[in-house]
């Protein structure tokens, strides 16, 4: 199942849905999907690999647009205040303002990608230099093979270059990325662009963006329905110690993450209670009787 990890703790308070806020950065209908697609935005990219037309690419995004509307309009009865192609001054403006913020967007890891290579020669230079043989770490032609050496370099050490199916060790490397990427990219200024970030309506935000605009004495909860979002969780835990940040190391689909927050709503407007509980014991609930995530 999706191992949901609760950094820190506060006091556990009833909440209702008027106390919930609901931030949605991934398109919900047609016209927004084809917006992004114009743009190339990294989330809806992730339908067009394989599909020759945007209307095609819409066919295999349809569904879970049409579940994001319908949960869209039910919590937003229910009391919840959602904020639409939501970007990172929506999230900071949302956090004070709400005992509970859930955040749905696309997240990215620290792994290179060939576009995210901005200067081929010296990335190549760098990877010629810390060769330890003379066929190690060879400076591959092309972006597409110096990004498979840096990600060589960014798992050195690790029996699994794939990452653990365990929620550990898909944390443990989510950290190692991030903290690795950050050592080359401070010995090649300029070299590269991306890296682990959320995107937003907009385009991506780094860790630091998203930490920066939160004020350290942030007591809210933060529930972070971005895939395997440990590491920027733990990041904003770290700045502000009195909140609690619901994350989940494992990638979910959108269809369950969309029917588990529906669910903590219904169950809120009914019976107010403590959130993380909650929200723990529904993704349970899913999976035991037969909701899989992806």
């Amino acid at each position: 199942m999706p191992t949901i990890e609760i950094l820190s703790s506060v006091s556990q308070s009833r909440v209702r849905p008027r106390d919930c806020a609901l931030l949605v950065a991934v398109p919900s209908t047609r016209r927004e999907f084809f917006d992004d697609y114009r743009v190339g935005t990294d989330f809806v990219k992730r339908y067009t690999s394989e599909s020759p037309s945007p209307d095609a690419s819409w066919g295999q995004y349809e569904k879970y647009a049409s579940l994001a509307r319908h949960v869209i309009d039910r919590v937003k009865k229910r009391g919840v205040s959602v904020i639409e192609r939501a970007t990172l001054a929506d999230l900071h403006k949302t956090l004070p303002a709400y005992p509970v913020t859930t955040l749905m967007a696309h997240w990215r890891s620290a792994r290179f990608r060939p576009d995210d290579i901005s200067r081929t020669s010296r990335v190549a230079e760098y990877l010629a230099e810390r060769a330890a043989a003379p066929d190690a770490l060879r400076a591959s032609d092309g972006t597409q093979g110096l990004a498979a050496d840096l990600n060589r370099l960014l798992d050195e050490g690790t029996s699994n270059a794939e990452g653990s199916k365990a929620a550990g060790g898909i944390t443990a490397d989510q950290y190692r990325w991030h903290e690795r990427r950050q050592k080359i990219e401070a010995a090649l200024p300029g070299a590269f662009r991306g890296g682990a970030a959320v995107e937003f309506a907009g385009g991506f935000c780094n860790i630091a963006e998203i930490s920066g605009g939160i004020a350290a004495t942030y007591a809210g909860i933060l529930d972070l329905t971005v895939c395997q979002s440990v590491l920027l969780g733990e990041m904003v835990r770290r700045k502000c110690p009195r909140c609690l940040v619901l994350t989940s190391a494992e990638e979910v689909s959108m269809d369950f993450r969309l029917a588990a927050y529906h669910q903590a709503i219904e169950i809120l407007a009914r019976s107010p209670r403590p959130y993380e509980n909650l929200v723990v014991d529904i993704r349970k609930a899913m999976l035991r009787y037969g909701t899989r995530e992806e």
